[in-house]
């Protein structure tokens, strides 16, 4: 018997179910038979399914989550009042940028539009995103584009078509060991972050070293923030790049300024906007640079990061001539 004061989460991961222990108790009739044939189907083609949360499983391909299986008890189902008991889901892997025009024929074209997953007020992704899928236009859209609750055999072909895509696609993000740099820099020289950057600084509690650091690890924050730095000798950038990390949020606006003495008053050398810069969903590792309009000479700098949710970035970049 379940205790009422552990979670469902809580005493599942002592144990680590497999989805085979807890699927027949959870779903019966065409829904059991169909999930129990994609699962055969995952096993044929070595995608090992693990344990994630509870009644959640996912399966991992080349370190990163391309897919999820979640049954009623996932704190998902919770959230989604219009999904009734004795249900499964699967979130697969599907990516905005490509037309999959290979086989998109028509019925996996209904496929994902029957299957739209639509933002419920989660924290990462509300209120929604607008995308144009397949050809057609949608509004407030989860960061989980497509999810097929209780699929058919016709939605089990377009998941499968799905991963298969994906795991014999090249990869497209980068890495915190390669990170995808942008070739507009080229002809230009990227500061060092570890020799040539001095007294790193921010404001709201953030770990602002982390942007300087050369790790790509994760800068991440809430709410609105400043990072201030100095060069370790007077320069004058050309342009800098923010390098995006393994996660969709990126700050909603951010500024660059510049000064060339502590006394004096900050000079604006830059200011962006997301939904300017960033037209479709963000590749993970990779470098979006930008140019200074008016290069000067200054030695101590200023980003601030506007966002209103969570936002990440991994590292930002300076160059000069």
């Amino acid at each position: 018997m379940h205790d009422k004061n552990v979670t469902l989460s809580q005493s599942q991961i002592k144990t680590r179910p497999k989805i085979d222990d807890i699927i027949g108790d959870i779903l019966s009739g065409e829904k059991l038979a169909i999930a129990l044939d994609f699962i055969t189907y995952l096993k044929e083609n070595k995608l090992n399914l693990s344990w994630a949360s509870a009644n959640t499983w996912n399966i991992k391909h080349k370190g990163k989550v391309i897919l999820y299986i979640r049954m009623t008890g996932a704190d998902y189902f919770t959230q989604r009042k219009d999904i009734e008991d004795g249900s499964w889901l699967i979130a697969p892997p599907f990516d905005i940028k490509h037309d999959y025009s290979d086989f998109s024929t028509k019925a996996f074209k209904e496929a994902v539009w029957r299957n739209v997953n639509y933002c419920i007020g989660c924290i990462k992704c509300k209120p929604g995103n607008n995308y144009n899928i397949l050809g057609s236009e949608y509004e407030k859209v989860c960061n989980s584009i497509i999810s097929f609750v209780n699929p058919t055999v016709e939605d089990i072909d377009c998941v499968k078509k799905l991963i298969e895509y994906k795991i014999n696609s090249p990869e497209i993000h980068g890495t915190p060991k390669k990170p995808l740099l942008d070739s507009k820099t080229d002809g230009l020289v990227r500061m060092d972050n570890k020799t040539d950057i001095a007294d790193v600084s921010g404001t709201n509690g953030v770990n602002a070293t982390k942007l300087f650091d050369l790790k790509y690890a994760m800068f991440h924050s809430r709410s609105d923030c400043e990072v201030i730095f100095s060069t370790v000798e007077p320069v004058t950038l050309m342009m800098y790049g923010l390098v995006t990390y393994k996660e969709d949020e990126f700050p909603s606006r951010w500024s660059l300024f510049g000064k060339v003495n502590e006394g004096d008053s900050w000079v604006q050398l830059d200011s962006r906007i997301k939904t300017d810069v960033f037209s479709e969903p963000i590749i993970y590792y990779s470098e979006k640079t930008f140019e200074i309009a008016t290069p000067n000479i200054y030695q101590h700098y200023k980003l601030t990061f506007e966002g209103n949710e969570l936002y990440f970035l991994s590292q930002a970049h300076l160059y000069t001539q």
